[in-house]
């Protein structure tokens, strides 16, 4: 029985690799942290409680386990459960207060990103901007030249991001700077002079996307193009480069060559030798022709 092949991309998309998010709860989250409710263990807490949504049904894998199971790494603090306690309260509350939307708008949340954040490997900022990525995330409506095949990204700028979450451009740049080098969110090189190029387009990152995982170039730099090649001669181009002349040339003052014009401030004793004769050279012949016309005159 033949049966009608199915895109791998899409029957992908969200299989395993993502969790479905209501959109007015990620909202929620971002405004608690843009008013300082809301600090780095609450949002590791939130993280991992996405994170149990796409863990399977008979999984004995709990919340606590998800976030300290590298808290033997140097560097990443472990939750003790009175702070896992009070991360949950706070989470309650945020939620429960927020106001809630008609529309049941669900946001898709890689889970990568989710364990990143979960267990400590990321700040705060780093949790943040993975979180308004996803919430900007969509799919090409048209084949895009920048883009991968089957490529999702996102378009927002430091601006919007600063308004949203309350975090300086400055911090948010940095933020994306790191999640580049773990491969988790990436940059792809928009042409436009005028506006900030890491602001603009940002794609997933080696280490999440599902359509092209040996993504492992550097896309933020701008493509290497052939040379401009012109019919017209460089003797007609007024901003027409110099030729670089293969004949040595004095650059230093005081050293001589043969055919320097700067012989006098040379001191290399073979040369004052030499300038010594010639000048003994010159000197007798003055004499000489000084000679011959005072005979020439008696």
């Amino acid at each position: 029985m033949n049966r009608k092949k199915r895109n791998d991309v899409n029957y992908m998309q969200f299989r395993g690799g993502y969790v479905l998010v209501e959109r007015a709860e990620l909202e929620a989250i971002i405004e608690g942290y843009k008013r300082r409710e809301l600090r780095r263990n609450e949002l590791r807490f939130y993280a991992a409680m996405c994170e149990q949504k796409g863990l399977h049904r008979r999984s004995k894998v709990d919340i606590a386990h998800t976030l300290n199971c590298k808290s033997n790494v140097t560097g990443i603090r472990r939750l003790s459960s009175g702070i896992i306690e009070r991360a949950q309260a706070n989470i309650r509350t945020i939620l429960e207060s927020s106001p809630q939307s008609d529309s049941e708008r669900r946001i898709a949340l890689s889970r990568k990103m989710l364990k990143h954040s979960a267990r400590g490997q990321g700040t705060s900022n780093e949790i943040i901007v993975m979180l308004y990525y996803c919430m900007r995330r969509l799919p090409q409506r048209h084949p895009l030249d920048r883009l991968k095949e089957n490529e999702r990204y996102a378009r927002f700028t430091y601006r919007e991001l600063e308004e949203v979450s309350g975090i300086p451009r400055a911090n948010s740049c940095r933020a994306v700077a790191k999640l580049r080098a773990k491969g988790i969110l990436n940059t792809a090189w928009v042409q436009k002079q005028n506006e900030n190029r890491f602001g603009l387009l940002f794609i997933d990152g080696s280490l999440v996307s599902l359509t092209c995982p040996q993504q492992g170039s550097n896309r933020c730099q701008p493509p290497m193009t052939a040379p401009h090649e012109t019919t017209t001669s460089l003797s007609r181009i007024d901003n027409a480069p110099r030729h670089e002349s293969t004949t040595l040339r004095n650059d230093n003052p005081k050293t001589d060559y043969p055919n320097s014009s700067m012989r006098c401030f040379s001191r290399n004793p073979d040369t004052r030798t030499r300038r010594q004769c010639d000048f003994e050279r010159i000197r007798r012949r003055a004499e000489q022709m000084k000679a011959d016309s005072v005979a020439q005159a008696a």
